[in-house]
């Protein structure tokens, strides 16, 4: 399961970078979308490196649950991960939204990420 985690955690730092370019291009659906991805991608990782079954879900709160099930300080991102949950598809589709997106909003989403990134990369080694 090695090889797995370590592309999981691959695909979820390519997303957070891709994110980070996106929100320079002021393109804020799809950077919002891939931080979201990124911590998704970021928590199978962490479930892979565990040796659990993949989760098809991307519900970042029910990922969020299995990680703390494996280890309790997963609570120290569980603020970050909620507050990612559910942006991608919140603002994916036209008429899914009625906010306008905003640099600072996509800023802040593209912190929580990395916040959510660094904690799981520490715990995969």
């Amino acid at each position: 399961m090695e090889q797995l985690y370590t592309e999981w955690l691959e695909f979820a730092r390519d997303d957070f970078e891709s994110a980070e370019i996106l929100l320079e291009r002021k393109r804020f659906r799809n950077a919002l979308y891939l931080a979201q991805q990124a911590s998704e991608k970021g928590f199978k990782a962490y479930l892979f490196f565990k040796e659990q079954p993949l989760l098809k879900s991307h519900d970042l709160r029910k990922l969020l649950d299995l990680a703390l099930v494996l280890d309790e300080s997963f609570s120290e991102i569980k603020h970050p991960a909620l507050e990612l949950n559910g942006l991608d598809v919140s603002f994916r589709y036209p008429g899914e939204s009625k906010y306008e997106l905003e640099s600072d909003y996509v800023q802040i989403a593209i912190e929580y990420a990395e916040q959510v990134l660094i904690f799981i990369e520490s715990k995969c080694q």
